[in-house]
Protein backbone atom coordinates (compact mmCIF):
# COMPACT_ATOMS: atom_id res chain seq x y z
CA UNK A 1 0.00 0.00 0.00
CA UNK A 2 1.55 3.30 -1.04
CA UNK A 3 0.04 6.64 -0.17
CA UNK A 4 0.80 10.30 -0.82
CA UNK A 5 1.03 13.23 1.58
CA UNK A 6 0.18 16.74 0.44
CA UNK A 7 1.52 19.94 1.97
CA UNK A 8 -0.56 22.93 0.95
CA UNK A 9 0.87 26.42 1.42
CA UNK A 10 -2.26 28.57 1.61
CA UNK A 11 -0.29 31.81 1.32
CA UNK A 12 1.55 30.99 -1.91
CA UNK A 13 -0.98 28.41 -3.20
CA UNK A 14 1.83 25.94 -3.76
CA UNK A 15 1.29 22.25 -3.19
CA UNK A 16 4.01 19.70 -2.63
CA UNK A 17 3.51 15.98 -2.66
CA UNK A 18 5.62 13.25 -1.15
CA UNK A 19 5.12 9.54 -1.38
CA UNK A 20 4.85 7.46 1.75
CA UNK A 21 6.27 3.98 1.48
CA UNK A 22 4.06 1.13 2.73
CA UNK A 23 5.70 1.09 6.17
CA UNK A 24 5.26 4.86 6.63
CA UNK A 25 1.67 4.63 5.37
CA UNK A 26 0.86 2.30 8.27
CA UNK A 27 1.59 5.17 10.67
CA UNK A 28 -1.53 7.19 9.99
CA UNK A 29 -4.23 8.95 11.94
CA UNK A 30 -3.26 10.30 15.34
CA UNK A 31 0.34 9.09 15.05
CA UNK A 32 0.89 10.94 11.76
CA UNK A 33 -0.85 14.07 13.07
CA UNK A 34 1.29 14.27 16.20
CA UNK A 35 4.52 13.36 14.38
CA UNK A 36 3.90 16.08 11.79
CA UNK A 37 3.11 18.71 14.43
CA UNK A 38 6.27 17.77 16.36
CA UNK A 39 8.40 17.94 13.21
CA UNK A 40 6.98 21.39 12.39
CA UNK A 41 7.55 22.57 15.99
CA UNK A 42 3.92 23.62 16.21
CA UNK A 43 4.19 24.04 19.99
CA UNK A 44 6.36 27.13 19.46
CA UNK A 45 4.06 29.11 17.14
CA UNK A 46 1.32 31.65 17.79
CA UNK A 47 -1.88 29.56 17.74
CA UNK A 48 -3.73 32.28 15.80
CA UNK A 49 -0.77 33.13 13.58
CA UNK A 50 -0.22 32.18 9.99
CA UNK A 51 2.56 29.76 10.90
CA UNK A 52 0.28 27.42 12.86
CA UNK A 53 -0.05 24.27 10.73
CA UNK A 54 -3.25 22.29 10.46
CA UNK A 55 -2.79 18.56 9.90
CA UNK A 56 -5.47 16.18 8.62
CA UNK A 57 -4.45 12.52 8.67
CA UNK A 58 -6.49 9.54 7.60
CA UNK A 59 -6.00 6.16 9.19
CA UNK A 60 -3.87 3.58 7.37
CA UNK A 61 -6.90 1.64 6.09
CA UNK A 62 -8.91 4.70 5.00
CA UNK A 63 -10.73 4.18 1.74
CA UNK A 64 -11.61 0.61 2.63
CA UNK A 65 -14.82 -0.93 3.88
CA UNK A 66 -13.34 -2.00 7.20
CA UNK A 67 -15.32 -0.95 10.25
CA UNK A 68 -13.95 2.22 11.89
CA UNK A 69 -11.13 2.49 9.32
CA UNK A 70 -12.36 5.78 7.89
CA UNK A 71 -11.75 8.23 10.68
CA UNK A 72 -9.82 11.48 10.30
CA UNK A 73 -7.39 12.97 12.79
CA UNK A 74 -7.16 16.79 12.82
CA UNK A 75 -4.45 18.57 14.77
CA UNK A 76 -2.92 21.98 15.35
CA UNK A 77 -1.80 24.23 18.19
CA UNK A 78 -5.03 25.15 19.90
CA UNK A 79 -5.86 28.82 20.39
CA UNK A 80 -8.18 27.74 23.20
CA UNK A 81 -5.65 25.83 25.32
CA UNK A 82 -2.28 27.00 23.92
CA UNK A 83 -1.24 23.37 23.57
CA UNK A 84 -0.93 21.06 20.58
CA UNK A 85 -4.27 19.28 20.22
CA UNK A 86 -5.76 16.51 18.13
CA UNK A 87 -9.40 15.79 17.41
CA UNK A 88 -10.71 12.65 15.77
CA UNK A 89 -13.87 12.43 13.70
CA UNK A 90 -15.93 10.11 11.59
CA UNK A 91 -17.71 11.14 8.42
CA UNK A 92 -16.65 10.68 4.82
CA UNK A 93 -13.44 12.72 4.54
CA UNK A 94 -10.95 9.97 5.46
CA UNK A 95 -12.71 7.55 3.11
CA UNK A 96 -12.49 10.07 0.25
CA UNK A 97 -8.80 10.73 0.95
CA UNK A 98 -8.09 7.00 1.07
CA UNK A 99 -9.81 6.48 -2.28
CA UNK A 100 -7.49 9.17 -3.72
CA UNK A 101 -4.46 7.36 -2.29
CA UNK A 102 -3.82 10.31 0.04
CA UNK A 103 -2.78 9.64 3.64
CA UNK A 104 -3.42 13.24 4.60
CA UNK A 105 -2.40 16.83 4.21
CA UNK A 106 -0.73 19.64 6.08
CA UNK A 107 -2.03 23.18 5.62
CA UNK A 108 0.59 25.85 6.24
CA UNK A 109 0.64 29.63 5.86
CA UNK A 110 -2.34 31.94 6.01
CA UNK A 111 -4.31 32.61 2.85
CA UNK A 112 -4.95 36.31 2.22
CA UNK A 113 -8.61 35.43 1.52
CA UNK A 114 -10.80 32.46 2.34
CA UNK A 115 -10.42 29.61 -0.15
CA UNK A 116 -12.04 26.32 -1.01
CA UNK A 117 -9.55 23.49 -1.47
CA UNK A 118 -10.69 21.03 -4.11
CA UNK A 119 -8.83 17.74 -3.75
CA UNK A 120 -8.79 15.27 -6.62
CA UNK A 121 -6.72 12.58 -8.32
CA UNK A 122 -4.58 15.25 -9.97
CA UNK A 123 -3.84 17.15 -6.76
CA UNK A 124 -5.21 20.29 -5.15
CA UNK A 125 -6.80 23.30 -6.76
CA UNK A 126 -8.09 26.50 -5.19
CA UNK A 127 -11.53 28.10 -5.58
CA UNK A 128 -13.00 31.32 -4.19
CA UNK A 129 -14.78 30.83 -0.88
CA UNK A 130 -16.57 34.20 -0.87
CA UNK A 131 -19.98 32.73 -1.87
CA UNK A 132 -19.98 30.53 1.25
CA UNK A 133 -18.87 33.04 3.88
CA UNK A 134 -21.40 34.01 6.53
CA UNK A 135 -23.49 30.89 5.98
CA UNK A 136 -24.12 28.20 8.53
CA UNK A 137 -22.50 24.85 7.88
CA UNK A 138 -25.65 23.21 6.51
CA UNK A 139 -26.42 25.97 4.02
CA UNK A 140 -22.76 26.20 2.99
CA UNK A 141 -22.65 22.43 2.48
CA UNK A 142 -25.77 22.53 0.31
CA UNK A 143 -24.26 25.23 -1.89
CA UNK A 144 -20.91 23.42 -2.10
CA UNK A 145 -22.64 20.20 -3.18
CA UNK A 146 -24.40 22.20 -5.92
CA UNK A 147 -21.21 23.94 -7.04
CA UNK A 148 -18.99 20.83 -6.82
CA UNK A 149 -21.34 17.95 -7.73
CA UNK A 150 -18.48 15.47 -8.24
CA UNK A 151 -17.28 15.93 -4.64
CA UNK A 152 -17.05 12.79 -2.53
CA UNK A 153 -16.86 14.63 0.80
CA UNK A 154 -16.80 18.09 2.37
CA UNK A 155 -15.07 19.59 5.39
CA UNK A 156 -16.08 23.08 6.47
CA UNK A 157 -14.31 25.56 8.74
CA UNK A 158 -17.67 27.20 9.45
CA UNK A 159 -18.84 30.54 10.80
CA UNK A 160 -17.10 30.26 14.18
CA UNK A 161 -13.75 29.99 12.43
CA UNK A 162 -14.69 32.93 10.20
CA UNK A 163 -14.93 35.23 13.21
CA UNK A 164 -11.88 33.54 14.77
CA UNK A 165 -13.82 32.00 17.63
CA UNK A 166 -11.72 29.91 19.97
CA UNK A 167 -14.20 27.03 19.94
CA UNK A 168 -14.18 26.57 16.16
CA UNK A 169 -14.09 23.10 14.68
CA UNK A 170 -13.94 21.36 11.35
CA UNK A 171 -17.38 20.08 10.27
CA UNK A 172 -17.17 16.94 8.15
CA UNK A 173 -20.09 15.54 6.20
CA UNK A 174 -21.60 12.20 7.08
CA UNK A 175 -22.84 9.53 4.68
CA UNK A 176 -26.03 11.57 4.15
CA UNK A 177 -23.96 14.56 2.97
CA UNK A 178 -24.74 16.60 6.09
CA UNK A 179 -21.95 18.37 8.05
CA UNK A 180 -22.83 16.62 11.29
CA UNK A 181 -19.40 15.24 12.28
CA UNK A 182 -17.14 17.66 14.11
CA UNK A 183 -13.42 17.62 14.82
CA UNK A 184 -13.23 20.32 17.45
CA UNK A 185 -11.39 19.26 20.58
CA UNK A 186 -9.36 22.26 21.70
CA UNK A 187 -10.72 24.61 19.04
CA UNK A 188 -8.78 23.16 16.11
CA UNK A 189 -10.73 25.03 13.44
CA UNK A 190 -9.90 28.51 14.66
CA UNK A 191 -6.59 28.45 12.80
CA UNK A 192 -8.52 28.84 9.56
CA UNK A 193 -9.24 32.47 10.50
Amino acid sequence: MSRRWWTVDLRSREVSERPLDPHAALHGGRWRTVRTLLDLEAATVDPLGGENPLVLAAGPLAGSGYSNANRISVGTKSPLTGTVKEANSGGTLAYALGRLGVAGLTLVGAAPDWVVLVLGPDGVRFADAAPYLGLGNYEAAERLWNDFPAAASLALAGPVAEYRGLLAGLAIVDTDGQPGRLAARGGVGAVFG
